[in-house]
């Protein structure tokens, strides 16, 4: 597509957007977002991935997440014990 091409389509959909009603944004909005949900739930199923691997990447997340509060609060009290050794 050309760059006058572009320039007139994108000025088009930006009047368009300008005429549309806050409720007409709103219900268009709210009927994009459930046509993409539908893809989304669509692409998971294809996927074939496991109804609990939400919680299962959690619970992942949350035992990474204290190994690293353990391993920073380790570094914090060696951090402390070198500056103090200092004369």
């Amino acid at each position: 597509m050309n760059k006058t091409r572009q320039y007139h389509k994108r000025h088009a959909k930006a009047i368009q957007h300008r005429r549309r009603t806050t409720a007409q944004r709103l219900q268009r909005d709210r009927a994009q977002a459930q046509r993409v949900a539908k893809v989304l739930e669509q692409a998971l199923d294809d996927l074939g991935l496991p109804e609990d691997l939400v919680t299962e990447l959690e619970g992942r997340l949350r035992s990474q997440q204290k190994g690293i509060v353990k391993l920073f609060n380790w570094l914090q009290v060696l951090q402390f014990l070198l500056t103090s050794c200092r004369l």
